[in-house]
């Protein structure tokens, strides 16, 4: 690198957890500085450390399922192999929005997961369940101390990057936190019931004869997004909240909107509701899943909104 100066890097992990796949971390141990010519290792040069990185104005942090996890933004049309090659975050409408705002960001999102349930009406893959967790949708292989990753490590050292742990939301407190999530708990409505395995209860969205949604449950979606609003108002108390939904269908656009009316009537007057455009025909990517063009559009929406709130 010049020595002249100071470079900035960004090291991305483009995929999201793989909880199925415990094997499946990136854990970095050490990154040195090296420039042409430098000196022995032992005699560290000016030229040669760290400087912190200037921290943007703002800091956003995007919630979802796999549109946010870039499932499908890569990969030919066609591809519907379910692996972790079709994913990059880095063409997605968060990670865009993020670079046209030029706000750092964070990523809480797992491909499959709802508000309420799954798209497959597993109630254990609901993501508020997890949220306020370190790496939570790692459900299974969890990194502990004896995860093959860490086993080289003190029990100490290996507790601190233990997924499952608490997260400090703290210590980058978001200015603005974007939910798009509502597309998998549309899809439980139309796939077959889950069984837990531990008790053995059945768990089933149900449409009613007409095609529409058993207002029931419905009203399980709407109150457990109620609840995760509650959530991420108490992890992020001075944060903007919008809930962006509509890439791939407004079903459960009227249900979110009562959550958020909800959530005003208690008081919070800094959530709101953003439909995002959807998807056109010949913007899908592999997996059927929205395309980078598709993408692009949401995140000007996002842009857009953001920009305007934070007037």
């Amino acid at each position: 690198m010049n020595a002249s100066k100071a470079q900035s890097i960004r090291v991305l992990k483009d995929t999201q957890a793989m909880g199925d796949d415990p094997a499946h971390s990136l854990v970095m141990r050490t990154v040195r500085v090296e420039t042409t010519g430098a000196a022995p290792a032992e005699a560290v040069r000016a030229d040669e450390v760290f400087v912190s990185v200037p921290r943007k104005k703002r800091m956003i942090e995007f919630v979802g399922d796999s549109i946010t996890s870039g499932e499908g933004t890569i990969g030919a049309k066609g591809e519907m192999d379910w692996i972790s090659m079709w994913f990059t975050c880095a063409n997605t409408w968060a990670y865009m929005a993020a670079e046209r705002l030029d706000a750092d960001f964070r990523f809480v999102s797992q491909s499959g997961w709802g508000v309420y349930c799954a798209w497959d009406n597993d109630i254990r893959h609901a993501l508020p369940l997890h949220y306020a967790e370190l790496c939570g949708p790692m459900l299974s292989g969890r990194l502990e101390s004896g995860h093959p990753c860490i086993k080289s490590r003190r029990a100490s050292e290996a507790g601190r990057i233990r997924a499952g742990a608490p997260y400090d939301f703290s210590k980058e407190p978001a200015d603005a936190v974007v939910i798009n999530l509502g597309t998998n708990d549309s899809g439980s409505f139309r796939n077959p019931a889950w069984t837990d395995p531990e008790t053995g209860t059945v768990y089933k969205q149900r449409l009613n004869p007409d095609g529409s949604l058993n207002a029931d449950d419905a009203a399980k979606f709407t109150h457990a997004a109620e609840r995760f609003l509650a959530l991420v108002r108490e992890k992020n108390p001075d944060a903007l909240i919008v809930w962006a939904y509509g890439m791939l269908g407004f079903e459960m656009e009227r249900y979110i909107l009562q959550a958020i009316e909800s959530r005003k009537a208690a008081g919070d007057g800094s959530v709101s509701y953003l439909r995002l455009p959807a998807m056109l025909s010949g913007e899908e990517g592999s997996r059927d899943h929205p395309g980078y063009p598709a993408h692009q559009r949401a995140a000007d929406s996002v842009a857009e909104c953001l920009t305007e709130l934070w007037k």
